[in-house]
């Protein structure tokens, strides 16, 4: 039996979320993996879904057990969607006052040693802009961002960012092992040496609770003897200073205590060179691209 057409309202007006949504389902012809992309939940998203077809009053999808598939209909309204999205960045980019940039705010979300290292530096330098640095745990930083949190974020490793960010790689960030001036261990070891030591691990607090952090280290958490765990890499190195706990750290952090003579690197001659690409990422329709490219070339200029 055919499908009744939907009713259509003329009255509901469509939201460029719904529309983020709809296409980020023709792009995964998935409503779960949608709804992961998005920290939301499949009913919420199949709602959605049900919701803006009702506004259309066309059926934009077909449901199966294998997934979705867009109808003709659909297909038709991918091209109109992204056309619409487009426009309203084009817009807001118009509607900005660029006499009043200058005093304007943007929220950045970084973890803490990027805030302090590199964005606390470069904020403190502009005058055509104004920065609010935020500490995000990694894991949360696509929430926080879709919330409202912050116009831009600097983070490690790529993100699945929904259509209306932008993101462009500005440099790379190395780690290392790093323990105390003064420490027993010999500045190139082997694996089993290291497994002897006590690291400093990291975690994190979420909506979930306590949550396991990545610190890049080659050694899994489950094989190291467990020593201090903080949150923060900068508090991660004030305890490897007065201890005898070895830590996996971003070279940059580590730089002017291992020149100041108070922390060494450790070699392991198993392991090979960690590095993590640099992301600078931003909310295209609330940042002026000069202020995003004069901060990614600040940001890259400062590694």
């Amino acid at each position: 039996m055919a499908k009744a057409p939907l009713e259509k309202s003329r009255h509901l007006q469509i939201s460029l979320n719904e529309l983020e949504v709809f296409l980020e389902v023709a792009k995964t012809q998935s409503i779960r993996e949608t709804a992961r992309r998005f920290h939301s939940e499949p009913g919420q998203i199949s709602r959605l879904i049900k919701r803006l077809e009702f506004k259309v009053g066309k059926r934009l999808i077909e449901r199966s057990p294998s997934g979705v598939a867009l109808t003709q209909e659909g297909t038709s309204a991918v091209d109109t969607a992204i056309s619409i999205i487009r426009q309203a960045d084009e817009f807001a980019a118009l509607a900005r006052d660029e006499k009043t940039e200058h005093k304007r705010f943007y929220g950045i979300g970084s973890t803490s040693f990027l805030s302090a290292r590199l964005l606390a530096p470069v904020a403190g330098k502009q005058n055509d802009f104004r920065l609010r640095l935020l500490d995000v745990a990694p894991n949360q930083m696509i929430p926080y961002a879709l919330k409202g949190a912050f116009d831009l974020a600097l983070h490690m490793g790529a993100l699945d960012w929904p259509r209306s960010w932008q993101a462009q790689e500005i440099g790379v960030i190395k780690w290392q092992l790093f323990a105390r001036k003064g420490t027993k261990l010999p500045q190139r070891c082997s694996v089993q040496t290291i497994k002897a030591h006590t690291f400093v691990l990291p975690i994190y607090w979420t909506n979930e609770g306590l949550v396991e952090g990545d610190d890049q280290c080659p050694l899994r958490p489950n094989q190291r003897k467990q020593g201090i765990a903080t949150s923060t890499a900068e508090a991660a190195l004030g305890v490897l200073k007065s201890s005898d706990h070895v830590a996996f750290l971003p070279e940059i952090l580590a730089r002017d205590s291992v020149q100041s003579g108070e922390i060494v690197p450790i070699q392991v001659k198993e392991w090979k060179p960690v590095t993590k690409p640099l992301i600078l990422a931003v909310r295209s329709d609330a940042v002026p691209n000069r202020l995003f490219n004069e901060l990614a070339a600040q940001l890259s200029s400062a590694l």
